[in-house]
């Protein structure tokens, strides 16, 4: 379970610049990032009668060495993303999630296993290849490329893409999609958006396309003074998909929410106690606090139409396709949030978040320091507790959510050379 519930992402690269040439406009940037990350894992999930044997404590480490390139012109951008990453642990760890994140739906071959055992993996690919043209008020992007949607803080019922897990460490970097996309600025602070996504649900890729794995989307979006509006209505692997959002920005605070409504189909990925035909809806409204320039907080209540009450009446939703693919990272209906963060000075950050399932009387907390040890280099400590009844010691049905949750702790160290 544990390979379910956690994984890291890289950060975010930034690169030396190797030419410029100011009239042309034009710039070349190459840059190599270092990520180490280390994992201890522990609890009653990680031990019998629950697991099969006893991993509890678990030791993870994660090293990743991410190739950065970007070719800048006038009207042209090339960005190429290569990471090389290395995953040991103490035990046999079912799937590769730990540490790396969990792709999403893909069709470009761009992955190399180049050592897969037990307690040790070595992988290959690239993550992020795109070409952007410029041609006027159109810019097209093609390739494997980052794509975000939605406006939520913790929970996002619109970032169907590719989304990141509530446990990820970092999320300064976004694993890329393979995809189509066109951005045409249709006048002053309004946007059209239109992604078309082909892939396949496996974890490499060979070229090949499936209904299930592909996605087509169309947004529109449009800003006034105070904030901003958007809808979007697609096909996402087999669901028909209708979603709106908004901003408000009240000063010291700002107001924001998203909504989707989903229509299953015979294509539609496996939704334990929903069948084709039926309607589904997602809603966050949530908050962002500035009481001071150095504090931000932010509550967020979330609505889940695709959860179940009670986690036993439905088990089988902690192993459904959507969970196993990132879309869906909750199995609960109603939830709320609490996160926050100081920023003392430009060196230090401290950080927390606290996630509570209101149907099951579970949650999920976390905390964060990270300090700044240079202008290239950064160390981040922090750990989750999870609050929750452990699945059942003798059908090891699950009872909670939450309690399915590894308590664990974590270091993380990032330069850039």
């Amino acid at each position: 379970m544990a390979a379910l519930v956690l994984s890291a992402v890289a950060g975010g690269a930034r690169g030396e610049v190797l030419s410029e040439d100011a009239l042309e406009g034009t710039s070349r940037e190459a840059g190599v990032v270092l990520r180490s990350y280390g994992f201890a894992l522990g609890g009653a999930v990680l031990r019998p009668p629950v697991a099969l044997q006893d991993t509890s404590p678990l030791g993870l480490g994660v090293n990743d060495l991410r190739f950065y390139f970007a070719e800048t012109r006038e009207d042209l951008k090339l960005v190429i993303h290569a990471p090389v990453t290395a995953t040991l642990s103490s035990d046999a760890v079912p799937g590769n999630s730990i540490g790396a994140g969990v792709p999403p739906p893909r069709w470009l071959p761009l992955r190399a296993h180049l050592a897969d055992r037990a307690t040790f993996q070595a992988v290959a690919e690239v993550d992020w290849v795109y070409l952007a043209w410029l041609l006027g008020p159109l810019t097209l992007t093609v390739g494997r490329q980052p794509i975000t949607l939605g406006r939520a803080a913790v929970w996002r019922p619109e970032d169907l893409l590719a989304a990141f897990s509530l446990t990820e460490v970092d999320t300064e970097y976004k694993r890329g999609v393979d995809a189509v996309r066109l951005d045409w600025a249709v006048g002053e602070r309004r946007l059209l958006h239109v992604y078309a996504s082909p892939g396949e649900l496996a974890v490499d890729h060979d070229a090949e396309v499936s209904r299930t794995g592909s996605a087509a989307l169309v947004q529109f979006v449009a800003g006034g003074e105070r904030g901003e509006l958007g809808a979007l209505v697609g096909w996402v692997r087999g669901d028909l998909v209708v979603g709106v959002d908004g901003t408000v920005d009240g000063g010291s605070f700002d107001v924001h929410g998203e909504a989707t409504v989903t229509r299953l189909s015979d294509d539609s990925l496996a939704a334990p106690g929903f069948s084709s035909g039926d309607v589904r809806g997602k809603a966050v409204v949530g908050m962002t606090f500035h009481p001071t320039s150095t504090l931000t907080l932010g509550p967020e209540l979330l609505y889940n139409g695709f959860g179940a009450t009670k986690i036993e009446d439905r088990p089988e939703l902690i192993a459904a396709p959507r969970v196993l693919l990132g879309e869906q990272v909750t199995l609960g209906v109603l939830y709320g949030a609490a996160s926050g963060e100081w920023n003392p000075s430009s060196r230090w950050t401290l950080g927390g978040l606290a996630l509570v399932n209101t149907t099951d009387q579970s949650a999920l907390l976390s905390a964060r320091i990270r300090a700044n040890l240079a202008s290239n280099a950064e160390a981040e400590l922090g750990g989750y507790l999870a609050i929750g009844r452990a699945p059942n010691s003798v059908t090891k049905e699950p009872v909670t959510e939450y309690g399915l949750y590894p308590d664990f702790v974590y270091l993380k160290l990032k330069a850039v050379l």
